[in-house]
């Protein structure tokens, strides 16, 4: 028994020492100052983001540096042709992204008056992940920089009312009686969303718009595919709801991928910023085909090349106290990729050597880390992070 424990162990320990040798030997470091990456790494990376077609940021939400990165990212490629922006918000939501922000100067006092209306009790924004100083800030530099947005997600959770406004404002000569059925309506039924995609008055109230309204339209779908969504996971129809969702996602970014080419003659260089979990180069943790996946199925068809960044977080703060949980000894597979995280400086491990490595049997790393390593090209570990407020 001693003997076994043993040879476990040392097979962990030399496991461990063959990662750790081949990060050493991929391992660089960059930092951020005015929306510019300086350092040793710096030209690494720059020189990965040109070579790219896509530059896919699989990111923690809402982390201010995250956020900072993304600016600095959109305000650099853009000189690389880079010229569209795709996120995991909707696609009326991403409209509503493009106006706020059409003005960039005033992009933070609009987010602001924005998110102050459709205040919620729990504090959850009415687009997701777009709420702090920090995304204005990136979505400022998107816009100034002529970026598209694309939202290719579900709507909001919270989103309901301020999507009947933006359907509303199409056309004010509505019934306003009906109108003010419609949100009594949405305050009755509130966010069960089984309810809302069987509500009769909503029904109702939407065939009142015709078919050839196509804003209006693409509002109405837009509330009845996320209804649907929502209520596979309100009825605990987990697969269900994944696999509407991720289908979604996926046939908007064609839709847009492709409209974007018959009206400018040719593909665009497209950034996605969206949940680590969507990026996977192969499969998602939860074991469907993401949008990774479908960016990889067209550089494959059309010879292009993508790259993907699995961004972590090492120094995390809250409040007044640095957690390095993910970076202890005892998380043992986070521990042996992220210990290399600095708490003043970015860190970028370049997995493709160590994933050809693998591949060729040269070192044995565990399931966990082989996971993280094939599927994401760089692992991005941010300086000390914080949550966005």
């Amino acid at each position: 028994m001693v003997y076994v424990m043993f040879l476990t162990l040392f097979s962990h320990l030399l496991v461990s020492q063959d990662l750790s040798s081949e990060i050493e030997k991929n391992v660089f470091y960059f930092t951020i100052e005015e929306r510019n990456f300086k350092g040793p790494g710096a030209d690494k990376l720059l020189e990965e983001f040109k070579q790219a077609d896509f530059i896919n940021i699989g990111e923690l939400h809402n982390r201010k540096q995250i956020a900072r990165f993304t600016d600095a990212i959109l305000s650099t490629v853009n000189s690389f042709d880079f010229g569209v922006l795709s996120l995991e918000v909707g696609p009326i939501s991403a409209n509503k992204l493009d106006s706020l922000s059409a003005v960039p100067t005033k992009t933070h006092s609009n987010l602001k008056a924005f998110n102050k209306r459709y205040k919620q009790r729990s504090n959850r924004s009415v687009i997701p992940f777009f709420k702090s100083d920090s995304d204005a800030d990136f979505l400022a530099t998107a816009s100034k920089s002529g970026y598209e947005f694309w939202g290719i997600d579900q709507e909001g959770y919270y989103a309901d009312k301020m999507l009947i406004d933006e359907l509303i404002s199409l056309n004010q000569s509505k019934n306003t009686s009906q109108s003010m059925h419609v949100y009594k309506e949405l305050e009755m039924i509130g966010t069960d969303k089984c309810k809302l995609a069987n509500s009769s008055t909503l029904i109702d109230f939407f065939d009142t718009f015709g078919k050839d309204e196509q804003e209006a339209q693409a509002i109405i779908d837009a509330l009845k595919t996320s209804w649907v969504i929502f209520c596979h996971y309100q009825k605990q129809e987990y697969d269900a709801n994944n696999t509407k969702r991720i289908q979604y996602m996926r046939d908007n970014f064609l839709m847009n991928y492709n409209n974007y080419k018959e009206r400018h003659g040719n593909y665009p260089k497209v950034i996605s910023k969206m949940g680590n979990v969507h990026i996977a180069k192969e499969v998602s943790p939860l074991g469907y085909e993401d949008i990774g996946h479908l960016i990889e199925e067209v550089c494959t068809k059309n010879n292009l090349n993508s790259i993907s960044l699995r961004m972590m977080n090492r120094y995390f703060k809250l409040g007044r106290v640095i957690r390095t949980d993910w970076g202890k000894p005892k998380d043992k597979d986070w521990y042996d990729l992220l210990k290399y995280g600095k708490a003043d400086e970015w860190t970028m491990i370049d997995m493709r050597p160590i994933r050809k490595k693998i591949d060729d049997g040269v070192i044995n790393v565990s399931k966990e880390q082989k996971y993280e390593i094939t599927n994401y090209d760089l692992m991005i570990i941010t300086p000390t992070d914080y949550m966005v407020r």
